[in-house]
């Protein structure tokens, strides 16, 4: 029997799929991307495509020949990588292909609330009033300015040099923090949050990062600072940072990623100004997604 690649949640941002068929076949391997799989597809699969999809010790047992799963993103907390490896396979995500793209999409937060861009759109849109002198000044040059890094790497490393061309400074707190990094790296969460005018979260979601930004955090920062997250939505405990705004601990918040994806009418977050919302944008550009295909299906050609 060949070899067989099945994408387990066929995406409509890479419909038909045509690279992945292609190389899949050139090796002698069929390639199924029709719809969700059906058992006795998943369990003739060779290697398995997905989107983000749970991948639980459970459904693991659907896959008796799979060799290799790969999902279309960056970070792995969807799958049970521990359970897949016991099962001889080999679970990943595609680390590295949108790191430019995430770094430029936090540094355009933060130069939006820098310059309150999307509130003084939003106002304009609404009062049609031209008038600058019916507001606050804008904030202080970057140049002024502290950004703080949650995480330096690939991503907090590429924003940290974007910044530090603007001439802000940067600081950074990770206790994993590669050797090399040339940031002022601080021993802890708690002197970052002090010392920062916008906080930067660049940690992976996991059982030590979850929820690292809760109600003591938030109290810990700046009245005038901002919180950006480009990363994972569990990393903030999104009940504190509803408190904190309202009390004004904060100044802001930019939030690319949500605890509960897509939010819901009426949420709490998306319908504040004092709030910059983008649907987990950051990663989606052209560039990037045609990074993200190139390396899936070179992962997909080292196992067939």
């Amino acid at each position: 029997m060949p070899a067989r690649v099945v994408v387990l949640n066929p995406h409509h941002f890479y419909q038909p799929y045509t690279a992945e068929r292609q190389a899949a076949e050139r090796l002698g391997a069929t390639f199924h991307a029709d719809g969700p799989p059906n058992h006795a597809l998943l369990a003739e699969a060779t290697v398995l495509l997905t989107h983000q999809a749970p991948i639980d010790r459970a459904f693991l047992a659907y896959l008796p020949a799979c060799k290799l799963i790969v999902s279309y993103s960056t970070g792995v907390d969807h799958m049970d990588l521990a359970a897949a490896a016991e099962r001889g396979i080999l679970a990943r995500g595609v680390p590295g292909y949108c790191t430019e793209d995430v770094a430029e999409h936090a540094l355009a937060m933060i130069l939006s609330c820098a310059r309150r861009l999307h509130q003084t759109d939003r106002a304009l849109r609404e009062s049609l009033h031209w008038d600058i002198t019916t507001s606050q000044p804008n904030r202080r040059r970057l140049s002024q300015q502290t950004l703080g890094l949650v995480g330096v790497g690939r991503i907090g490393a590429a924003l940290a040099s974007k910044a530090l061309a603007l001439g802000m400074r940067v600081l950074a707190y990770d206790p994993y923090a590669p050797a090399g990094v040339t940031v002022e790296l601080r021993p802890s969460l708690d002197l970052l949050l002090q010392q920062s005018d916008y906080v930067s979260l660049h940690a992976p979601l996991t059982g030590e990062t979850e929820n690292m930004i809760g109600a003591r955090e938030l109290a810990l920062m700046k009245p005038t600072a901002f919180l950006i997250n480009c990363a994972r939505g569990r990393l903030v405990d999104e009940a504190a940072l509803v408190s904190a705004l309202d009390k004004h601990q904060i100044a802001g918040a930019a939030l690319d990623v949500r605890v509960e994806e897509p939010v819901r009418a009426g949420d709490r977050l998306v319908c504040r100004p004092d709030v910059l919302s983008t649907p987990h944008a950051a990663a989606f550009t052209v560039d990037a997604l045609v990074d993200l295909r190139n390396m899936v299906i070179r992962y997909m050609q080292e196992v067939l």
